[in-house]
This record gives structure tokens, C-alpha cells and sequence, in this order.
């Protein structure tokens, strides 16, 4: 499909098609594109993991490799890339305005709008406007949302918490078993959802309990800090990527924060990442993390265990679409 600038889509319907579409803009910023990539990883492994179809689109310019991919597992976000290196910019803003078609007139007559979508702050706002111009109705109740930050984080960079296990000897700490924990995990996935999202939905919840239930500690997992019998805290893990895995989320019990605990859990989580498999680690070469931009004190907490800035996402929201019920 083109538009009026040339730009095209391709509509994959393989990964493996896809990935080497987008080879020259995933080459190199594996980091940069976590979030897109563990969601790939997961096709890879069945085309079916999410139990509906998924969108894998490459936006073609004056050049015949991708200038930008997207990809969407409705309802999850639609989840756009980095530009490809050296595009002009005639060329990005050309696929940015032929994806909007795409998505309207495409996906639009699929009901498969989405809602909400993640990208570069530039790139994902000037597709929102060419969304909203193109089908105000739809569009028109995107609102932006949280603005990303994503750190990064190589095995010789990893620093020591400020607390340690051995400051306080009621401390400790093991991986989730679901058969064991899965009762009451619930309540604390659900407020974690509350503070990240300001709201929490029962299905999101019921999915990452399957998912912790049924893919191998190399796809997902999660560590939980207790002092004695009581919970404190924990820090997940997933969205593996050939060489980068993601903590995807810290959280305190409300009675024990401000005192170095979610520091203390998402190391041992980032250790684990980090050291190799015959140290019974996953032995990956970088662990991402990504926190709300406006939360000064959390993005301070991954830097004083050696994680760096790498790139920022900007999420649009249909508030309207999330507060239907599923």
C-alpha cells in the first residue's frame, strides 16, 4: 500500500521474514528495541503466543530496505522503532504518514485500532497527528501517557546495592514458584499496576501469572525479598532478546519503602541476568530496564547499580478504549 510520498508497508505474516526486514535497524541497538523484540522472541516460539493474530509492518521509502517496522498483538500496544540509521527525513516522516493510512483504513475496518501506541517521542507524536487528521473519531481521545526512559545495564558495569543480605540477617530472598506464591503475588501485581499505571486490570494481572507459570525461567521470572515470613518486594524479569533480557518491574510493599529493598531485589535479579549459564545464570551481554522519565528518585536508583540512559519512548493512550471492559 502506498501513499502520496511513495512510502509502503509491508505486512509481514512471519517473523523470521520480518526480523530480516528489519535487520539493519534492530542491528546494533538490541536495547534500544527490547520491548518490540521480547514481543518477537515469544512469535518465534509459537505465531499463536498471544492468541490472535499480530501485525508486523516495514515502512519502505526511496530504499528498498525498511525505513521503519512496527509491530501490534491487539489490544497490546502498537510498538514503533527507531528510524533506520542514515534516513532522510523525508523518507521517515513519508512511512510515519503511509503507516497512519495503515492503520486507519487496514486495521481501522478490522476494529483493530490501537490503544494505545510507544515510540521515539518525535516519531510516535507526528504519527498520533497524522492519526487524528486522518480519523478524528478514533484518534482523537489519544492522549499522551507516560514518557519512558530505558537504561541499560553490561555485566562490568553492575554495581553493589546500598543494603546488602548481610546488613540485615531476617532478609531473604528466592525466585517465584508459582504453585507457592501464586495466591498471594495477585495483590502485589495488582498494586504495582496501580502505582505504575494509576490503575490495575484483572486480565493483565491473570496473564503474567500464566506466563510465570508456564514459560522456563529463560523467558520470564521474578525474585521476591522477604524479611522473615513477610514479603517485602520483588523485581521481574522477561522479554528475552537474543542477547538482552528486561526487568519489567520493581516493587515495594507500601510498609517497607524508602529503605533499599528494591534496590536489593533488583540486583539479585540483574546478577542473575548477568552471570554466565555455568554459574547457573542466563548469561546475557546487557539487562534493560525502563522507568517513568518523571520519577527522579527510581531512575536514581538504577544508576547507583550502574545502568546508563539509552533512549526515551513516549506512550499515547486511548483512556476511553482501556476503561471498556475486555
Amino acid at each position: 500500500m502506498a501513499d502520496k510520498s511513495s512510502a509502503t508497508v509491508q505486512c509481514h505474516t512471519a517473523v523470521d521474514e520480518f526480523m530480516r526486514d528489519a535487520e539493519g535497524i534492530f542491528a546494533g541497538r538490541e536495547a534500544e528495541h527490547s520491548v518490540m523484540l521480547g514481543v518477537l522472541g515469544n512469535l518465534q516460539k509459537d505465531m499463536h503466543f498471544y492468541q490472535v493474530t499480530p501485525q508486523l509492518l516495514a515502512l519502505h521509502g526511496s530504499k528498498s530496505s525498511a525505513v521503519l517496522v512496527a509491530s501490534m498483538v491487539h489490544p497490546f500496544p502498537l510498538v514503533l522503532s527507531l528510524p533506520a540509521p542514515e534516513s532522510s527525513e523525508e523518507d521517515v516522516q513519508g512511512a510515519l504518514r503511509c503507516l497512519a493510512h495503515y492503520v486507519e483504513h487496514v486495521l481501522g475496518e478490522k476494529k483493530l485500532f490501537p490503544v494505545k501506541l510507544v515510540g521515539h517521542p518525535e516519531r510516535v507524536t507526528f504519527l498520533v497527528e497524522q492519526l487524528r487528521r486522518a480519523s478524528p473519531e478514533r484518534a482523537g481521545s489519544l492522549t499522551p501517557g507516560h514518557r519512558m526512559q530505558f537504561y541499560r545495564l553490561s555485566p562490568e558495569a553492575l554495581l553493589e546495592p546500598r543494603l546488602r543480605m548481610e546488613d540485615d540477617p531476617s532478609l531473604a530472598v528466592r525466585p517465584y514458584e508459582p504453585e507457592r506464591d501464586a495466591g498471594w503475588i495477585r495483590k502485589w501485581l495488582h498494586q504495582f499496576q496501580v502505582d505504575a499505571m494509576g490503575c490495575a486490570q484483572d486480565h493483565v494481572v491473570e496473564n503474567q501469572l500464566s506466563e510465570l507459570a508456564r514459560l522456563p525461567a529463560e523467558a520470564r521470572g521474578m525474585f521476591l525479598l522477604f524479611t522473615g515470613d513477610e514479603f517485602v518486594s520483588f523485581a521481574g524479569y522477561g522479554g528475552a532478546t537474543a542477547n538482552t533480557m528486561r526487568v519489567t518491574g520493581v516493587f515495594t510493599s507500601p510498609d517497607f519503602r524508602g529503605r533499599g529493598y528494591g534496590q536489593l531485589v533488583c540486583w539479585y535479579a540483574c546478577r542473575y541476568l548477568l552471570t554466565p549459564v555455568a554459574a547457573h545464570g542466563l548469561e546475557r551481554t546487557a539487562v534493560v530496564i525502563a522507568a517513568d522519565a518523571a520519577k527522579c528518585s527510581v531512575m536514581g536508583i538504577y544508576k547507583r547499580l550502574g545502568f546508563t540512559e539509552t533512549t526515551q519512548f513516549q506512550e499515547y493512550v486511548n483512556g476511553e478504549a482501556l476503561a471498556a471492559p475486555s
